[in-house]
């Protein structure tokens, strides 16, 4: 979902898309050096695509964090088990219960519950920002309480929406967000 498009000053619609252009061309340049024109190849085409998927890895990394843990909480302690072609062995239970395993390749001892909480949030961070086209400051100062269930009067249907409070533009937005 995208923002209101509106509230974006000039200067900033400018750089955003003079950067946006930037970062395709230069990738352009990197990849396929002496390019001259904006009319690919179908080869190029799909390439740039294929590198452009890999900007979603924060979904990935979460999910590696998740199958890690998930296997080590059904390993006991001193035992070894394998995730995504990494072997590990179970540390016992940490404080709090936090789950420790240590990397047997690399002999480096990994909090498994930090791993998967930071791929969580880097995950939510870029899913929100994406969603929302909100600026990072904005995102920071989100709450549970920007979070508004709506009734649309016609057909008393709840609808979820995000209060953006002021920032750049002075104005506060409320942002329709999926459920």
């Amino acid at each position: 979902m995208l923002g209101d498009r509106d509230l974006l000053d000039h200067v900033s619609l400018r750089s955003i898309a003079r950067n946006l252009c930037r970062l395709f061309w230069r990738d352009l340049e990197i990849h396929h050096p002496g390019i001259d024109s904006l009319r690919l190849a179908p080869e190029v085409a799909q390439a740039w695509k294929e590198r452009l998927a890999y900007i979603r890895a924060v979904d990935q990394q979460r999910k590696d964090a998740e199958n890690r843990i998930t296997a080590a909480r059904a390993t006991p302690a001193g035992e070894r088990f394998l995730v995504a072609g990494q072997e590990f062995e179970r540390c016992r239970s940490g404080q709090a219960n936090r789950v420790y395993a240590t990397e047997l390749t690399t002999g480096r001892r990994r909090n498994l519950n930090h791993e998967e909480e930071a791929g969580f949030w880097s995950w939510a961070t870029v899913e929100v920002l994406r969603h929302t086209v909100i600026r990072i400051e904005e995102m920071l100062e989100l709450t549970h309480h920007s979070f508004i269930a709506y009734t649309l009067p016609t057909t008393g249907e709840v609808v979820p929406m995000l209060q953006v409070a002021p920032s750049k533009t002075d104005a506060e937005r409320l942002l329709l967000v999926s459920p």
